[in-house]
């Protein structure tokens, strides 16, 4: 992809594209979602903080395990002290979701 039309009509495979969903209508500024990887071998964990969109390292057999590890790390998120910036990305995100139609 080299220019910014190529990046805004990319296909997620389905899983993912229902995960980043489920992640938008959380409502919450950190968040997971479970997906199965592509080949539906194992479970990854996908996460949002704010507007940034990521998945943990690791596979996981089962969803326990997925569950467990998305549980341990969004502990972390929120236990986690935060700097200014992070405050300020908050409160930015949190104008820009309520004002989301």
């Amino acid at each position: 992809m080299n220019n910014k039309s190529d990046c805004d009509t990319a296909k997620l495979r389905p899983e993912l594209q229902q995960a980043y969903e489920q992640l938008d209508n959380s409502g919450n500024y950190f968040a997971y979602v479970l997906c199965p990887t592509q080949d539906k071998s194992a479970w990854e964990v996908t996460t949002r903080s704010g507007v940034i969109y990521g998945v943990l390292d690791g596979r996981y057999s089962d969803t326990e395990q997925a569950t467990a590890a998305g549980a341990a790390w969004l502990q972390e998120q929120l236990a986690r002290e935060p700097t200014d910036n992070a405050v300020f990305d908050q409160q930015l995100w949190k104008v820009g979701a309520n004002t989301q139609p």
